[in-house]
């Protein structure tokens, strides 16, 4: 099952709600540069936490470049645009996907992802 909703009304609602329910404090404007569990530095900043989660989105070699350059990586992101109708024999060329949302393609299906680990037969 999939749903389409606005990322910008539900990040906020979901950052609120955990604020409300679980006290978590977000810190935006902040790019973390290491983490030393219980620390998260950021620069010359420092914040400490029970539990911590970095959420990097597509920045993900600046954390950790040197597990990202060992990794066989190609960075890609999914494009949605919307159109005005277009004639019946025209056509946007390739599909482009980023993240987990190629798990959701069945073309997808028998590719290895980061953190998969490989069936021994």
């Amino acid at each position: 099952m999939k749903i389409i909703i606005d990322p910008r009304l539900a990040i906020a609602s979901i950052t609120g709600w955990l604020t409300e329910q679980y006290n978590v404090k977000f810190i935006w404007g902040k790019a973390a540069t290491d983490v030393c569990y219980p620390t998260v530095y950021a620069g010359k900043e420092a914040f400490e936490a029970d539990e911590i989660y970095v959420c990097g989105g597509a920045d993900f070699e600046t954390l950790y470049p040197e597990l990202f350059t060992q990794l066989p990586l190609t960075r890609c992101k999914l494009q949605m645009i919307r159109l005005a109708a277009q004639p019946v024999d025209w056509r946007i060329g390739p599909m482009l996907c980023g993240g987990l949302s190629l798990l959701h393609y069945s073309s997808f299906k028998g590719k290895r992802f980061i953190g998969e680990t490989e069936k021994k037969t």
